[in-house]
């Protein structure tokens, strides 16, 4: 039955051939091209046709059809009689009366694009009308792909759970590339500023997931993947990815500074003992290989917004490995050593993290707060501790509790705009849509009158960074540190199959003016970063340029 299908393909792209000789575009088309028009295609029919958006179809299934019958096709203009047949057995399409009305909505446009589908170098004019007429007469419904969230984020919903053992498959393979390229290409609010433009992204991965051989390859590439849409919320998790880059890892915590993997902090203060770790160590190489050789080979495999905080979250991979023992050489006090050291499973280390005390008065006049600790709880307590010191330091590094709504209850003496969001139109997919403004704060005329200075660095992401953008809101505050991590707005979980997921921003976050925070980061005033020097003698230079600012105030 399958042979006698094929055949009649091939009967009907031979007649289409003749048929359509009229066509100006006769040219040929090479895998890749055909692959990416026909993921285009199917990805837009997904969200914009109404019986599919509707659910209709199992719409995987037909692009494992598709794939293995796009193989067949030699030209541009049978690709485009093939998906015009197919989108035609989709059924007619009733004209959509309110797809017509003017929108009230204050639209952010800057990720739309569907410019493509009237391209005459790729589509015949036949195809091109079809397509217009779908996005003209489109599913505004609620889609049985995707739903709005808690927040108005986009949620992935009703796709088939998937084994990862079909990845053998190429249609698989290029099914799990396509349908999260179309998941961003739609409702990836920050798309507009991925380094890489978007459709390249997906020529480029086309071939290598058709061509990987190997499981763990596979994977590596789907992390790839992910990693390219340049968002710090991009993690994909995989068990698979631990024959990667090995479960054994070093007790301590490191971090980048200029251009030098340097020891911050000593997980387990016996182990560190047992290999000579010390704080301030400059780790050259591991095993004769270049730390930042291997930083900058495998750096597409670390999530980040920017080049701080890939370096923040290499620590997955960086100094990972699969063998107990390894040469280390570094450098301490201006003597460079060579020393075999150990390396440890997670269950043998006894994680000594860094504390930070929950507040403190520093002198008479300036208090300060660990925000990562602040609860509704101890809030009270801690606030009318410090209510009459002349400056309080907000220490944001770090990840808090929802507390910025009533936090802003004390710092705010009235309401204040401090954030603006835009969230995915379902109705229109690819544009995003402004929301008001959010406020915070309340009139409150015992609200504290003192100084506000607010710490923040690359481990400000997210709810930490809308903690801190709520507390720039207070007059006259000053920010003081670096560049956050720049991955604002609700999370959005996306599911490739088993056990591998991935997440992206879901909702994009701006200033109250609609300035920029992904990728740059929230505004510094003061800013300042790490020493080598300051490292090694156990100083946190953050906090001691916030309280000198503290004390000019």
């Amino acid at each position: 039955m399958i042979k006698l299908k094929q055949l009649l393909l091939v009967v009907t792209l031979l007649v289409s051939a003749q048929s359509y000789g009229t066509y100006q575009n006769k040219k040929s088309i090479d895998e890749t091209e055909k692959i990416f028009l026909t993921a285009k295609v199917w990805g837009f029919l997904k969200y914009y046709h109404p019986s599919v958006a509707s659910g209709n179809y199992n719409w995987d299934e037909v692009f494992y059809r598709w794939v293995k019958e796009v193989h067949m096709i030699d030209s541009a203009d049978q690709l485009s009689d093939y998906l015009l047949d197919e989108i035609k057995l989709l059924g007619e399409i009733e004209a959509c009366k309110k797809c017509r009305k003017p929108s009230k909505e204050i639209y952010f446009e800057k990720n739309f694009d569907l410019s493509w589908i009237s391209d005459s170098s790729n589509f015949s004019s036949d195809l091109i009308e079809q397509l217009l007429h779908i996005e003209a007469n489109r599913f505004i419904k609620d889609q049985y792909y995707v739903e709005p969230d808690y927040a108005q984020h986009v949620k992935f919903i009703n796709e088939p759970d998937y084994s990862g053992e079909l990845w053998v498959k190429e249609e698989f393979r290029l099914l799990t590339l396509i349908k999260f390229w179309n998941a961003v290409e739609y409702f990836y609010p920050y798309k507009y500023l991925i380094d890489e433009k978007w459709d390249n992204v997906l020529k480029e991965m086309i071939p290598r997931f058709m061509d990987v051989t190997d499981e763990l390859k596979f994977h590596l590439l789907i992390r790839e993947l992910t990693i390219k849409i340049d968002d710090s919320h991009a993690f994909f998790r995989s068990p698979k990815l631990k024959e990667f880059f090995g479960e054994k890892q070093f007790p301590f915590n490191y971090t980048f500074v200029d251009d030098q993997v340097v020891i911050t902090h000593l997980l387990d203060d016996s182990l560190a003992r047992i290999n000579d770790f010390q704080v301030g160590d400059v780790i050259l190489e591991i095993d004769g290989e270049r730390v930042l050789t291997k930083y900058e080979q495998t750096k597409k495999y670390y999530n980040g917004s920017n080049e701080l905080t890939k370096r923040n979250y290499s620590f997955v991979g960086l100094l990972r490995g699969h063998t107990d023992q390894v040469s280390m050489t570094y450098e301490r006090g201006g003597v460079i050593s060579t020393k075999t050291v150990n390396r440890y499973s997670r269950s043998e280390i006894s994680f000594n993290y860094p504390e930070k005390p929950l507040w403190k008065k520093i002198n008479e006049h300036i208090g300060y707060v660990d925000v990562t600790s602040l609860t509704e709880k101890n809030l009270d307590e801690v606030m009318e501790s410090l209510f009459e010191m002349k400056s309080i330091i907000f220490d944001v590094r770090g990840y808090p509790e929802f507390i910025l709504y009533e936090l802003a209850k004390y710092t705010l003496n009235e309401p204040v705009e401090f954030f603006r969001a835009i969230r995915p139109d379902y109705t229109y997919p690819g544009k995003f849509i402004w929301r008001d403004t959010f406020t915070i704060g309340k009139r409150n005329k015992n609200a504290y009158s003192g100084k506000v200075i607010i710490l923040i660095n690359e481990d400000t992401q997210s709810l930490a960074e809308f903690t801190a953008m709520s507390l720039q809101a207070v007059e006259n505050s000053i920010t003081v540190g670096h560049q956050t991590s720049a991955a604002n707005g609700d999370v959005s979980t996306y599911t490739f199959f088993d056990e591998c997921t991935t997440w992206i921003s879901g909702l994009g976050a701006y200033y109250h003016n609609m300035d920029q925070t992904q990728r740059i980061g929230l505004k510094v005033d003061v800013e300042v970063y790490e020493t080598l020097e300051g490292i090694r003698e156990g100083r946190d230079e953050l906090l001691e340029k916030a309280i000198q600012v503290a004390q000019k105030n």
